[in-house]
């Protein structure tokens, strides 16, 4: 299973609000088969998300909820670098910000990306690229379902 996380996950990470639904999504990644889907730009954001995140760690998290991000995210276990080959075919898609997520999630084997963002879910789905899109509490529901149907080994 694979999954495409737009930048959500750093920015609900100081958000009281949605901190516990991405660290119960980043948890359920780390339990479950699951891999989180990258190519090189998402890479570049993931990284400059994440040294932002560094400056500010004590003023709104515990410091261990940061070093699990990091770690996750530079886990080979948990990442899969997959680029999608093209430019989207459609020039409202590829300029958007969420580009290099979008793409990720139709290089990834699942189709599938995650977000919060209920304006490009809306977009998506009007471009019936085949993608499913999911909010952060509805991917940790598939996946802990998906973990209880897996076999033990």
């Amino acid at each position: 299973m694979e999954l495409a996380l737009n930048e959500f996950i750093f920015h609900h990470m100081i958000d009281p609000k949605h901190s516990i639904d991405t660290i119960v999504l980043l948890s359920e990644i780390q339990r479950s088969c699951c891999k989180i889907v990258v190519n090189d730009e998402v890479k570049k954001k993931y990284a400059e998300n994440l040294k932002g995140l560094l400056g500010i760690q004590e003023k709104y998290f515990h410091n261990c909820i940061l070093l699990f991000l990091n770690q996750l995210l530079h886990n080979t276990e948990k990442v899969a670098e997959r680029n999608y080959p093209n430019r989207l075919d459609d020039s409202e898609l590829e300029e958007h910000p969420d580009a290099p997520f979008i793409k990720a999630a139709l290089a990834s084997s699942d189709k599938t990306l995650v977000t919060e963002d209920g304006r490009l879910k809306e977009l998506l789905e009007s471009k019936r690229l085949g993608l499913k899109v999911r909010t952060p509490t509805e991917a940790s529901k598939y996946l802990r379902a998906f973990r209880v149907l897996q076999p033990e080994d």
